[in-house]
């Protein structure tokens, strides 16, 4: 969850039900959508903790809730070594990935 949150932060909803991610000026690994997607809804993908990281959604409510606590971007001195390097190494590829591919 943190590689994540090195690339992308989440935007509040403001009046609408979703919550959006943006990439990090800077930190890009996917190439951006050119359209909305549409009929999204009614697809979906399965978010669940590991066992090696029981914790790793904290702060990502699975559920409905009152108020949304959005997790901000993390810069590198903020992860632990082996994220760091995970994320050094993606950014060191050079690629940016085709998402709509």
């Amino acid at each position: 969850m943190d590689v994540f949150l090195h690339f992308f932060e989440a935007k509040s909803p403001g009046k609408n039900l979703w919550v959006n991610f943006s990439g990090i000026a800077g930190r890009i690994i996917l190439t951006l959508f050119q359209q909305s997607c549409k009929g999204f809804r009614g697809k979906f993908f399965r978010v669940c903790n590991s066992e090696a990281d029981p914790t790793a959604l904290d702060g990502f409510p699975l559920y409905w809730v009152g108020e949304l606590k959005l997790k901000k971007a993390k810069t590198l001195d903020e992860l632990s070594s082996a994220d760091r390097e995970v994320c050094q190494i993606l950014a060191s590829l050079g690629v940016v990935f085709n998402t709509a591919e």
